[in-house]
């Protein structure tokens, strides 16, 4: 199964971010906004096991994601799972209306609704070595502007992949490294004390 390695940083502004991306010659791949609705097992706490469960609204097109418990390392390491939802549209309706179909059916099925993240994404991609890259420039509601960096790969590349993206973050003085996630912020922000870790 792939590792999701991953660095969180919070910034002022993306836009400096931004330039010193492509002075770097990393490739932009577009803008799109995101809606991700996370949800609780209904037999097991993702608290205490770690573990993840979202239905993310991709600009229009719905998608499944599950992280499993985060791993030992100075990054945030966890196995990863997204499907992406897709139907031919009929009678005017699109994928977003799958979406909320998808949203019913989990709630049918008791799941239960424990926060959503919104935010506005740019993505980037950038090769550095065997390593593929993927730089997020998000503006997330509620918290700020915030970079991703993230490779997908083996258990095996875990630590040289940590190192490859260390060492970006030094090239885009990257400093204010954030380990929470965006959904616990936003739970912490409103005071509450989160049940629920991703």
């Amino acid at each position: 199964m792939p590792l999701e390695i991953e660095f969180k940083y919070k910034v002022r502004h993306v836009v400096a971010i931004e330039k010193d991306l492509v002075r770097l010659k990393a490739k932009r791949y577009g803008a799109k906004k995101q809606r991700d609705l996370y949800f609780n097992h209904p037999s097991k706490n993702f608290a205490e096991t770690g573990e993840a469960f979202r239905l993310r609204l991709d600009d229009d097109t719905p998608k499944i994601t599950y992280k499993g418990p985060r791993l030992p390392s100075v990054a945030k390491v966890r196995q990863e799972i997204e499907i992406s939802l897709a139907r031919p549209e009929k009678n005017g309706k699109g994928r977003a209306s799958l979406y909320d179909t998808m949203k019913s059916l989990l709630l049918l099925l008791g799941f239960r609704p424990v926060g959503e993240v919104a935010k506005e994404r740019k993505v980037f991609r950038i090769k550095r070595g065997a390593y593929q890259i993927e730089i997020a420039c998000d503006k997330v509601r509620g918290l700020g502007s915030f970079v991703e960096l993230e490779i997908v790969t083996s258990e095996r590349q875990r630590e040289a992949a940590v190192e490859v993206l260390s060492k970006l973050a030094g090239e885009l003085k990257l400093i204010h490294h954030e380990k929470r996630s965006y959904l616990t912020m936003l739970l912490q922000k409103a005071g509450h004390i989160p049940s629920f870790a991703v």
